[in-house]
Formats: C-alpha cells, structure tokens, sequence
C-alpha cells in the first residue's frame, strides 16, 4: 500500500469486524461473503459509458476504495483510496447459441465467486460485461460484503442509471450529496458502550444456551452436515391476510415474522424462552442522511423472546415490537461485546438460528430499462 494514495483510515464496523474475521479463515474457494447482482440489458449499450459510470460511483463513494488491514495491527482498520480505476472486464458471446450463453454465464458466476477478494486489496469488487447480440448484455456485479449491505444496492443503481445516461448525453450527473461512512464509524465511536451492555446483561441474563432447531428430533432423524435450499411462495390471500393482521395491531410485518419463528421454536423445543439470532439494519435515524449512505450498517444480533401462556396475540406482538424498538438503539454493538456482557464462557454460540427480514426498497427495471441507448 503507498501512502500517498491513502485518503482516509478508520476501524471497521462491529458486522465488519466479524466478516473480516470469518473470511480471514474460509477456505479457498469457498465464496464466503462474495455478493453477486447480475442484470440482463436490452437495447444498445456504451460500453465506454458504462465504465466511467461506474468510475463516477467509485469516486464518490469512499466504501469502493476501500480496503482491510489487520497483520501487526491490535485491531484491524480500513483504508480508502484517494483513487481507484475501475476495470470493466468485457466479453462477446455473439456467436454462441441463447442455451450455451446462459450456461457459460452461470459458469462464470461460479467461478468468480470461487475466487473470491483480498481484502487488502483495492478495489473489492469486479464489473463484467458480455455481449449476448448486438442489443442484449450480461452484467455481473461481484463485491466483498464488507462494503455494502442490501440497502444499498438500489442506491448505487439509481446513481448508476444517472451517470450512466449523463455520460450518453454529454452532461455531468445530477446527485445527491455524499455523507461518507466515516461519519458512521465515528457514531458508533461515540456510543455508550456501558449502557449497552448493561441491555445486553438484563436481555440475556440466564440464558446458558441459545435455542435450538431441532431438538425434538431423533438422533436418527438428524441430518448429516452441510447446506440446502429451499424457497417458499405464500399465496396471496395469506400474504394478504398477515398485513391485514399487523395493519390491525398497529405492528411491523417483521414483528409478525419474528413472532412466528418465535412460537415455531418454542413448540419445537418445548420452551417458553427462545433466542435467536436477527439481522437489523444499524442505521441510526439520528443520524442526519443515514439512508441514503453507502456503506455496511447491518449488524446481527440476538433476539430473547418469551412466550407466556394466555396472552392474547397482538398484545404479544405489540410487546415485542416495543422490545425490537428498544433494542435498535444497541444495535450497534459487536456479537464479542454482547457475549462478554452476558457473561458467557468464550466460544459459547450466541444463537442457533438467524431470522432476516429484508424490508429495503428494491427496483427491478431501475437497470434494465433505466439506462439510455
């Protein structure tokens, strides 16, 4: 790294000092942290544009300059790049059948999450570009989720779409201004970190272990080690029926999810006490422009749920979203800070199971049809 071209150091995130630390010790190959989005683009492209498009968002973003250090250092720091060129890896595949188009681009995406990021290295992403006619574009995006969380995403598009069609036009982008994720960190260096774990005391104290999935199960109904997949469509009547419920108790459809996971594991484990663990998106309303920064603010933690017997379901439901509220405002405490303040021996798992509801705002056609010819 040369000096010269460092803009700025600061500390990681809490989320970021747990990914750092996860994917310091994956195995090779794994593709552990490395997000994809791909896009499928119709009509003519600039494939020139394109990249200084993407040069515009590099720039004004200091999180797409950054990188991880942590050799020699008591705690690790990220460094941002006063300039990074961004490198727009571009293929044609005109001559190839549709079918043998899809199936090396999914080959492709294989093979560039298997090769996953340095994280001492600049920049911690990768733009792909195939030409599929002379009309029709593959797009990968690949990024090190030490970066960006989801919430993001939709930003940096939008952004995309309007230098894109400024660099077609001949004019300078019209956006907003920046507010940089130094300003996050420094936030979260201010907090007050013996009240949170005073919370964190109170909310867990007892807990010996985090609860299970599948405790009621036969040893022999176990299953072996490893991962699988499954994806569930609620019809619309029901989907519409829980928004009629949460409409109705005054409460969040994610207070109705985490309730109904809540239930789900204490019927399972045969418990009125679960916990588990939630992702919450970290950015703190007191934080002037806080949701329209780019950046990683989302940070998991543990959820502690009691399941008394005869209260009535949405004054369950309203207590716990009370509980989630109160919560937000320790949300940005580390899984290390939350397990020495319970007062749990080292190792200990702080949850079993992880509930993520994604709530950010999200447009397919801002990349397909936003981008001028």
């Amino acid at each position: 790294m040369k000096m010269q071209n460092v803009a700025d150091i600061y500390p990681l995130s809490p989320l970021q000092g747990g990914i750092l630390f996860e994917a310091l010790y994956a195995d090779a190959g794994s593709g552990l942290y490395v997000e994809q989005f791909s896009y499928r683009f119709t009509g003519p492209l600039d494939a020139a544009a394109f990249r200084r498009a993407w040069q515009t968002l590099v720039d004004r973003h200091a999180v797409l300059r950054t990188a991880f250090f942590w050799d020699g250092l008591k705690n690790p720091l990220q460094v941002v790049h006063k300039r990074v060129a961004v490198t727009l890896a571009e293929q044609d595949w005109r001559d190839r059948a549709s079918s043998a188009q899809d199936e090396a681009f999914q080959a492709l995406r294989r093979a560039d999450r298997e090769e996953g990021f340095r994280p001492d290295q600049v920049p911690l992403m990768r733009l792909a570009l195939i030409r599929l006619a002379d009309d029709a574009h593959y797009f990968l995006w690949s990024h090190h989720h030490l970066l960006l969380d989801g919430w993001c995403i939709p930003t940096l598009v939008g952004e995309l779409v309007e230098a894109y069609n400024a660099e077609v036009a001949g004019r300078a982008p019209v956006l907003p201004p920046v507010r940089p994720y130094r300003d996050y960190i420094q936030w979260v260096e201010k907090q007050d970190r013996a009240a949170a774990d005073a919370y964190w005391r109170g909310l867990l104290a007892g807990v010996a272990a985090p609860t299970p999935l599948l405790a009621n199960l036969p040893p022999s109904a176990t299953p072996d080690a490893g991962y699988g997949y499954e994806e569930l469509t609620l019809p619309a009547d029901l989907s519409a029926s829980l928004a009629d419920l949460a409409q109705c108790g005054r409460i969040t459809l994610n207070t109705v999810f985490q309730g109904a996971w809540a239930l789900l594991l204490a019927r399972y484990c045969n418990v009125d006490d679960v916990v588990f663990g939630a992702t919450v998106s970290g950015r703190p309303p007191e934080l002037r422009g806080v949701e329209g920064m780019v950046g990683l603010f989302i940070n998991t933690l543990p959820v502690r749920i009691d399941i008394p017997e005869g209260e009535m379901l949405l004054s369950w439901l309203a207590r716990l979203m009370a509980q989630q509220r109160a919560q937000d405002a320790y949300g940005y405490s580390s899984l290390a800070d939350v397990q020495r303040a319970a007062d749990l021996p080292g190792g200990t798992a702080l949850f079993e199971t992880l509930f993520v509801f994604e709530n950010f705002p999200v447009s397919n056609a801002e990349a397909s049809a936003g981008l001028a010819g």
